[in-house]
């Protein structure tokens, strides 16, 4: 994978500014052009060139996707691919560790549980507040944090060992 340099000005804790330049438009798909490239649009898009042939228009841009994964996450990855599998009719899968258990999913089901199990890092933070009434009508600010340790993506545990947990 391509490394991405720091942009300028960036300061660490504020919000990380998109690294790419603004793309000029490739082509623009229409009515009139859409069947050229019908093996890339889905249904629903052909419809819409279908339903709307003035108005409906869809301009391509040049698509940049990043990641940034620790590698033993992305030979998780790789491993997954040939030892992941639903059991219990869907409702939990084996032989996966690390990251989504089906890098190339085959139905719903396997989609579903790629966003559940996507690489999250091994501990997530959560800072909340909640206003907890007084007799007096008054309130009292309560402040939490919560740490989760997530089992599922310990780099030190095995898909045998995390059987039956995720989270």
């Amino acid at each position: 994978p391509k490394a991405y340099q720091v942009p300028s000005g960036y300061k660490p804790g504020n919000f990380h500014p998109i690294p790419f330049k603004p793309n000029k438009k490739l082509f623009t798909i229409t009515h009139d052009n859409y069947k050229q490239y019908q093996d890339r649009l889905t249904d629903g898009i052909i419809a819409l060139f279908k339903r709307y042939p003035q108005t409906f228009k869809m301009n391509v841009y040049t698509t940049h996707r990043t990641a940034s994964l620790p590698e033993w996450v992305y030979e998780a990855s790789m491993k997954n691919a040939v030892t992941a599998e639903l059991i219990s009719d869907g409702n939990g899968i084996k032989g996966a560790r690390a990251t989504a258990p089906f890098p190339i999913p085959d139905n719903g089901l396997e989609a579903i549980w790629n966003h559940i199990t996507h690489y999250r890092g091994k501990t997530i933070m959560k800072f909340g507040a909640q206003a907890a009434p007084t007799e007096t009508g008054d309130y009292i600010i309560m402040k939490m944090i919560e740490k989760m340790l997530i089992p599922y993506f310990d780099p030190e545990l095995n898909a045998e060992t995390l059987e039956k947990r995720i989270f």
